[in-house]
């Protein structure tokens, strides 16, 4: 029995010695992984110059689309686009009475030659007989309305190169892509109203400046 007893006892004890050694182990490799050094410089070298730069350049863009609409909007503000040339968007007009001075931006017209608020520009071919026979019935309308309405009837004169550049200016403006004539423009208090290209019915455009006048 007491040789049974001496057996048990020293397998207990290779038992607990297996146990302690698996124990210290276990606990060397544990700290081991936590004394290991991250590489920290080596981990954030796999960022590139290139991506380092990426907030600068999304700035620079920005500032780049600032800058460009800023140039666009004093594009904008002091010329026009006329057939593919910058050209002034002030005009000196001139017919047999008077001469006009004239600001065109956009759908904004500054006449400078009225206080009236319905300036009604008809610009015509002078071999048109039709265009010519309208002209009088937009007096009796200019004399009907005489404290609301300007009418500025302008002909084609070829030779007139500053009547050619308007008349292609405000071609543009309203982003008409084909010569016709007449062509005629209502403008209440500077701000564009409406046009009309080619004849109209002098009751249709009548009725749209008294429409005009009204508003």
């Amino acid at each position: 029995m007491q040789k049974n007893i001496l057996k048990d006892t020293h397998s207990f004890l290779s038992i607990a010695i297996v146990m302690l050694i698996l124990f210290a182990l276990n606990s060397c490799e544990d700290k081991k992984h936590e004394t290991t050094i991250i590489p920290i410089e080596n981990t954030t070298e796999i960022f590139t110059n290139k991506d380092k730069k990426i907030p600068g350049n999304k700035q620079k863009v920005v500032k780049e689309k600032k800058i460009e609409e800023v140039n666009m909007s004093i594009l904008s503000q002091k010329n026009i686009t006329t057939h593919g040339e910058i050209t002034s968007n002030d005009f000196t007009l001139k017919n047999k009475q008077h001469t006009y001075h004239i600001t065109l931006l956009n759908h904004k017209l500054t006449f400078r030659g009225t206080q009236k608020p319905i300036v009604f520009i008809n610009l015509f071919k002078a071999d048109c007989s039709a265009c010519l026979s309208q002209i009088s019935a937009f007096k009796k309308l200019e004399r009907k309305y005489k404290k609301e309405l300007f009418v500025l009837n302008l002909s084609d004169d070829m030779q007139n190169k500053e009547l050619i550049r308007f008349a292609h200016a405000l071609q543009n403006s309203l982003e008409i892509t084909i010569n016709t004539s007449p062509l005629s423009v209502i403008y209440k208090n500077g701000n564009y109203y409406n046009h009309f290209e080619g004849l109209a019915p002098i009751e249709m455009i009548s009725h749209d400046i008294q429409q005009a006048i009204k508003k």
